[in-house]
């Protein structure tokens, strides 16, 4: 279990997943969120107390909650493991959690590719998932 930071003033944002770094693929493939079922998860994490507004990356290397507010994180490892029907402890304990200006560091990570996993062909273009 990673943990940075708690909320920061004025930044009310947290992150919360699962990455190819810590997490085992075979949970990996238990958290995949199938199209049909974004939208009630999507629902359910903006429902969580402290959360106003949700969005969810679920990728075949990672799935991250980024949430607007600053939700509890038990609150949100139980709602994300109950919908996925997975065990929170096992979630837990490879689960990351960053608040704040750490979750928007993480966040800009990930989508600049620092984060990422790819493998290069001589000659070929990266493949993503």
């Amino acid at each position: 279990m990673d943990d940075a930071g708690g909320s920061a003033p004025g930044l009310p944002f947290v992150v919360f997943g699962v990455d190819h770094h810590r997490t085992p693929l075979e949970l990996r493939e238990k958290l995949a969120v199938p199209a049909e079922s974004m939208a009630k998860l999507l629902a359910i994490l903006a429902s969580t107390p402290g959360a106003s507004e949700a969005v969810v990356l679920s990728t075949c290397n990672r799935l991250e909650c980024y949430l607007a507010g600053a939700p509890d994180r038990q609150q949100v490892l139980s709602r994300l493991a109950e919908h996925q029907g997975v065990d929170a402890t096992t979630l837990d304990a490879h689960a990351f959690w960053y608040a704040g200006i750490h979750g928007v560091r993480h966040l800009f990570r990930v989508i600049s590719g620092r984060r990422a996993t790819m493998w290069r062909i001589k000659g070929a273009s990266p493949a993503w998932c």
